[in-house]
């Protein structure tokens, strides 16, 4: 969070470390561990659901969805048996008109 006060700029440390910075480590600990292999199944289960900024993180496989993919792998991450894919910063999920889509027009909104 940023604030400014009296001419000076004065950025909150307390805001970034509420967000991790990889790909299921939703506690922001720099670790994948059980906790946040409980985070995600209890996010599927809606007990209680992320935020739409938080489930981005327990997207592990970055299909758009947070399912038992994204658990297998938290999984594998623990035991070692495999790496979680680093965060993109961008990318495209959708676009419309999609391909084959009818009634597409130039004025389409």
């Amino acid at each position: 969070m940023l604030a400014f006060l009296a001419g000076v700029l004065f950025i909150s440390t307390s805001y970034a470390a509420q967000y991790p910075t990889k790909l299921g480590d939703l506690d922001g600990d720099g670790q994948i561990t059980v906790l946040d292999l409980v985070t995600v199944i209890n996010h599927m289960q809606a007990t209680p659901r992320l935020s739409n900024e938080m489930a981005i993180f327990a997207d592990v496989n970055q299909d758009g969805v947070v399912n038992n993919l994204d658990v297998d792998m938290v999984v594998d991450a623990i035991l070692g048996l495999a790496t979680l894919p680093d965060l993109s910063f961008t990318r495209i999920l959708e676009s419309s008109p999609a391909n084959g889509d009818a009634g597409v027009a130039v004025t389409r909104e």
